[in-house]
C-alpha cells in the first residue's frame, strides 16, 4: 500500500511539470520563499528527544572542535590522530552520522573520524540523543549527528573570510562565497588547516620532558552547493572533496613513529524535491568514496577503498488528523584492503515510515523500519506533553540496531567470526522548564534520564597474536542528563550561563553467567559550563570542561582518572568596510591552567597555549 502511495506521489510531481498552476503550497509562506517548503526527516525523529542545535560554517574548524563546543566526549587518540564519539555510553560505531541526510559512517569500520571532517560551509549541527533505528537506520543506537547544507534564495552576495592561528603552529583559513537568486542558489566553500601541533610534555615511562613530533595535520576541503528551483520543484547538488595527510604521533616511552595515513575523500548528493498542496516528494541519489593509506614506520603500507551509493525516496502527506511519512532506502557498500580476501560488496535495502499527529497538547509519533537484509524490525514511539505554557514532558521507546562492519566481518580471514548484528530497546524521559523574563531574560533546565539495553554488542578482542570482532553476551546503559540555560540582561551587558552535565553507567558482561563491568574509554561524567559576556561591541567567555574517570581494561583494573579544563576567550566586533557585517577579531587560551592530561592512552595532549582567529564577512 506504501509502495502504491508513493508511485502515485512520483505521477502526481510528473504531472505538475505540465499544469504548475493547479498545485498550491501546503501553508501560506512570505514571497520570497514561495515554493521551499522542505519536509525533513528529523521532524520524525525528535519528537520525544533531546535535540541540540548549532550554526557552524564561519570558521575553519575540524568536526571534532564543534562537537566538544556542543558538550560531547570526543575520543581523541592525540593531536592528529582520530576523533570519535561517545554519546551516552556508546561507542563510535553506535552513533550514525549524516551528510545531507547521507549515512556517511565508513561502512569498513563503522564510525566518523571526526578529525577528517571540516564543518566550514556547513550551516548547521544537529545532535539527536538516544537510539533512532527507525528513521536513520543502523548504528543510530547511542545518537545521531547531522551536518546540513541550507539553500537561501533571493539572498544578498556574501563573501566570509577567516584566518586562526594558535602558539602550537598552527594555522587556518577558510573562503566562502554564496549567492541566491528567486529560482538559484549558489555557495562555495573552501578550507585549509596546517596543524604542526608542536608542544613539549612529560613522558611518564622514560621519566623526562620530549617534543611531540609525527603529529602534523593537513586538512584541505573544498564545498560546491547549487540549486534550482521552478514553482513546486528544486533541484540540488552537493559535491564535496576533503584531503586530510596526518602523522599519528606516538606513545609514551617510545621514540617510533606509529606511522602516517593520508585520506581522500568525495561526497556527492543530487536531490530532486516536488511540493504540492498537501504532499511532499523527495528523491536523493548519493555517491561517497573514502581512499584510505595506511603507512607504518617501517614504510610498509597498506590501502583501503570504501565506496557507498545511495538512493533515498521519500513521501510526505499531511491529513486532518496528522502527518504520515514513508519511503525505501537503498545502500550500497563496497570495502577492498590489503587485509580482505576479496573486494566486499552488499546491498541494504531497507523500508520505513512514521506517523506524527496530536490530541490535545501532546504531539506523538510512530514510528518504524524493516531492514530486507538482517530481517529485523525496529520503531518506536514518542510523546511530547506541555503542561501550562513553562513545563514540557517528553518520553520515548524504541528499538535499535547495528549491523557487523565490513572489517568485523571480513578483516583477516583466518581470524572469522559468525558475528550477528547488536539489538536492543531504549526508553528516556525528558522533564523541561522553561521561563520568559522581561527584558529578553529567559532560564530554562531540562533533565532527562535513560536506560538501554543491547544484545551481542560487537567489540574487537585479541586472539592470540591477532585480534578480532567477537559478540559479547549483553550490555546496559544508565545514565541522566541535565542542561540549563540561563541568560540575564544587566544594564547595557547580557550575561549568559550554560551547564550541560551527562552521567552514565555503561556495563557489558562478555558471557551470560559473567559480572557486569564498565566498558573501557566511556566516561563516568561529562560536564561542559560555559559563562558568556556580551557588551556592545565587546565580548568574553569562559568554558570548563570536566572528563571523568575512564576504563583502560576490560576487567576494569585500569583506569584513567578525572581532568578537567578551562578556557577563555575575549571578542571585539567591528566594521572595516560599509557593508561587513559580523566581522570580529577573537584572542583566547585553551588549557588555562596548564593540565597535564590524556584523552586515550599515552596519547598526550596540549598544555596552555594562545590564539587568535579573524573573520571579515562582506
Amino acid at each position: 500500500m506504501l509502495m502504491l502511495l508513493h508511485v502515485i506521489h512520483i505521477a502526481a510531481c510528473l504531472a505538475s511539470f505540465g499544469d504548475s498552476a493547479n498545485w498550491e503550497p501546503l501553508t501560506p509562506v512570505p514571497a520570497v520563499d514561495t515554493v521551499h517548503i522542505h519536509v525533513d526527516r528529523s521532524e520524525f525523529a525528535t519528537v520525544g528527544r533531546r535535540e541540540i542545535r548549532l550554526i557552524t560554517g564561519k570558521t575553519p574548524e575540524l568536526l571534532s572542535q564543534n562537537m566538544q563546543d556542543a558538550a560531547q566526549f570526543i575520543k581523541e587518540y592525540g593531536v592528529s590522530g582520530s576523533a570519535t564519539i561517545s554519546k551516552r555510553g556508546a561507542d563510535a560505531t553506535q552513533t550514525q552520522v549524516l551528510w545531507n541526510g547521507l549515512p556517511i559512517n565508513h561502512p569498513m569500520l563503522g564510525m566518523m573520524d571526526f578529525n577528517g571532517v571540516s564543518t566550514f560551509g556547513v550551516d548547521e549541527l544537529v545532535v539527536i540523543e538516544g537510539g533512532n533505528s527507525a528513521m536513520y537506520g543502523s548504528g543510530s543506537v547511542g545518537g545521531t549527528v547531522m551536518l546540513r547544507n541550507n539553500l537561501n534564495f533571493n539572498s544578498d552576495l556574501k563573501i566570509i573570510t577567516n584566518f586562526n592561528t594558535n602558539t602550537l603552529g598552527n594555522y587556518q583559513t577558510g573562503l566562502r562565497l554564496s549567492r541566491g537568486w528567486e529560482h538559484a542558489y549558489f555557495d562555495f566553500s573552501s578550507s585549509w588547516m596546517n596543524n604542526s601541533n608542536g608542544f613539549s610534555f612529560f613522558d611518564p615511562i622514560s621519566q623526562k620532558n620530549r617534543s611531540s613530533f609525527n603529529s602534523e595535520l593537513e586538512s584541505q576541503n573544498m564545498r560546491v552547493v547549487g540549486a534550482l528551483s521552478n514553482k513546486q520543484h528544486q533541484v540540488k547538488l552537493i559535491s564535496e572533496i576533503g584531503l586530510v595527510e596526518r602523522g599519528l604521533g606516538f606513545l609514551f616511552g617510545s621514540d617510533k613513529a606509529l606511522g602516517t595515513q593520508s585520506d581522500l575523500q568525495y561526497r556527492n548528493l543530487l536531490q530532486y524535491d516536488c511540493n504540492l498542496k498537501r504532499s511532499h516528494f523527495s528523491q536523493k541519489i548519493g555517491v561517497t568514496s573514502d581512499r584510505l593509506v595506511y603507512t607504518d614506520y617501517q614504510g610498509i603500507s597498506d590501502t583501503s577503498v570504501a565506496n557507498m551509493l545511495f538512493f533515498q525516496s521519500e513521501a510526505f502527506h499531511q491529513f486532518t488528523s496528522g502527518k504520515l511519512f514513508y519511503g525505501f532506502d537503498f545502500q550500497l557498500q563496497s570495502g577492498s584492503s590489503g587485509f580482505y580476501e576479496k573486494t566486499q560488496i552488499r546491498h541494504l535495502p531497507a523500508f520505513f515510515t512514521a506517523w506524527k499527529g496530536v490530541i490535545k497538547k501532546t504531539d506523538y509519533l510512530i514510528n518504524s523500519r524493516y531492514e530486507w537484509n538482517e530481517r529485523i524490525l525496529t520503531g518506536g514511539i514518542s510523546t511530547q506533553t506541555s503542561i501550562g505554557s513553562n513545563f514540557v514532558i517528553k518520553t520515548d521507546l524504541n528499538r535499535s540496531f547495528r549491523r557487523p562492519t565490513l572489517n568485523d566481518l571480513y578483516w583477516r580471514v583466518s581470524q572469522r567470526n559468525s558475528l550477528v548484528p547488536e539489538h536492543g530497546w531504549g526508553t528516556e524521559i525528558g522533564l523541561q522548564w522553561t521561563r520568559k523574563l522581561r527584558n529578553n531574560q529567559s532560564f530554562n533546565i531540562e533533565l532527562t534520564p535513560f536506560y538501554r539495553e543491547l544484545n551481542n554488542p560487537i567489540i574487537w578482542l585479541p586472539q592470540g597474536a591477532l585480534w578480532s570482532a567477537q559478540n559479547l553476551f549483553f550490555g546496559r546503559y544508565t545514565g541522566i542528563q541535565f542542561q540549563s540555560n540561563l541568560t540575564l540582561v544587566l544594564g547595557h551587558s547580557q550575561i549568559e550561563f550554560k551547564e550541560s552535565l551527562e552521567w552514565v553507567n555503561s556495563a557489558v558482561k562478555s558471557i551470560e553467567s559473567a559480572n557486569f563491568l564498565q566498558q573501557i574509554f566511556v566516561p563516568d561524567v561529562m560536564s561542559t559550563a560555559n559563562v558568556n559576556w556580551n557588551r556592545k561591541n565587546w565580548g568574553a567567555g569562559v568554558q570548563w570542561q570536566i572528563v571523568g574517570n575512564r576504563f583502560t581494561a576490560t576487567d576494569n583494573s585500569e583506569v584513567m582518572p578525572l581532568y578537567a579544563l578551562i578556557s577563555m576567550e575575549l571578542r571585539y566586533s567591528f566594521s572595516a568596510f560599509s557593508k561587513s557585517k559580523i566581522n570580529f577579531i577573537k584572542i583566547g587560551t585553551e588549557n588555562l591552567t596548564n593540565v597535564s592530561y590524556q584523552n586515550m592512552p599515552g596519547r598526550p595532549m596540549p598544555p596552555r597555549y594562545f590564539f587568535t582567529q579573524l573573520n571579515i564577512q562582506l
